[in-house]
């Protein structure tokens, strides 16, 4: 704690960064890190490699398959509007988003009835993921 580091970028560009403090690694396997970037107190969360944390990958929707729908964009997830089971027509809402802080709606593609809802509420989505997946009815 107390290290200092000094940085020239260019001429006339300096920067000054000073540790304050490194916190325990989470559950999840994230530390906080909390420094003074030249004066002005800054915090960055980092993912820390050598916690024994496995990440969980998620599916991936199937493209071509109506009833495999992903999330268009990454996101969060703030609600999941059916569970399994739930009839379904075209169009309905499944799962609500907030991405890039805009609230986006991802609708059912087919008529049919949920099989699985792969996500909840806090989840954090990249695009493709799969959200839910729904057997068509013909």
């Amino acid at each position: 704690m107390g290290q200092e580091l000094s940085v020239n970028l260019e001429k006339g560009k300096h920067l000054v960064v000073k540790l304050i403090s490194i916190g325990e690694t989470t559950s999840d396997g994230v530390v906080n890190i909390q420094f003074e970037l030249n004066g002005q107190p800054r915090s960055v969360h980092i993912k820390d490699k050598g916690a024994g944390v496995s990440e969980t990958k998620r599916s991936k929707a199937l493209k071509g398959v109506t009833g495999s729908i992903g999330a268009a964009m990454p996101g969060v997830v703030l609600e999941t509007k059916v569970k399994r089971g739930d009839k379904v027509k075209k169009g309905d809402p499944l799962v609500l988003m907030s991405a890039m802080k805009m609230e986006t709606l991802i609708c059912s593609t087919c008529d049919g009835v949920v099989k699985h809802v792969d996500v909840t509420a806090g989840d954090q989505l990249d695009a493709g993921d799969l959200c839910v997946e729904i057997d068509e009815e013909l």
